[in-house]
């Protein structure tokens, strides 16, 4: 098992990628397009998140999973009060952006005082909630979109 514990983050959030493609969007008037990335907000499924990567709160990106690790990481302090102590277990695989993903949700629960138990190198999504339960952790995170298209990613909480 390749589990590292973070004890600090150099992260950035700030992402030029995604701000020049909502600009691009914004420059050529593409109203519709626009809607479709900023009015409409993704859901957790029966496991999570995901959808396309891209710009936009429709899409997986940035900030939509910084989002998504500041309500999980609410949600686990207010329901589970030795969070901080048992942690949480973060895993990605081999997709575009899911290190990054992994990095940012990291992060997030570091900045809560969250101790976290991350996989350095890509691994198979049973082997987060193996971790979970084999540490006592409280919560899971891969970042996976398993076998859909190319261009999503995803955020599974365990």
């Amino acid at each position: 098992m390749c589990l590292i514990i973070l004890i600090s983050s150099t992260t950035s959030c700030k992402n030029l990628t995604t701000q020049n493609e909502i600009r691009a969007l914004v420059e050529s008037n593409d109203i519709s397009e626009l809607t479709l990335r900023l009015c409409s907000p993704l859901k957790f499924g029966t496991a999570g998140l995901r959808a396309e990567m891209g710009a936009g709160f429709s899409r997986m990106n940035d900030l939509t999973v910084v989002q998504a690790s500041q309500g999980l990481c609410a949600y686990l302090l207010s329901e589970n009060s030795d969070v901080r102590n048992k942690g949480v277990v973060i895993g990605h695989d081999h997709r575009h952006n899911s290190e990054s993903f992994a990095r940012l949700t990291a992060a997030v629960f570091l900045s809560k005082g969250i101790r976290v138990h991350y996989f350095k190198k890509l691994t198979h999504t049973p082997m987060v909630p193996f971790s979970v339960m084999k540490l006592g952790a409280s919560a899971g995170v891969m970042v996976t979109a398993s076998h859909n298209p190319k261009n999503d990613n995803g955020y599974k909480t365990l």
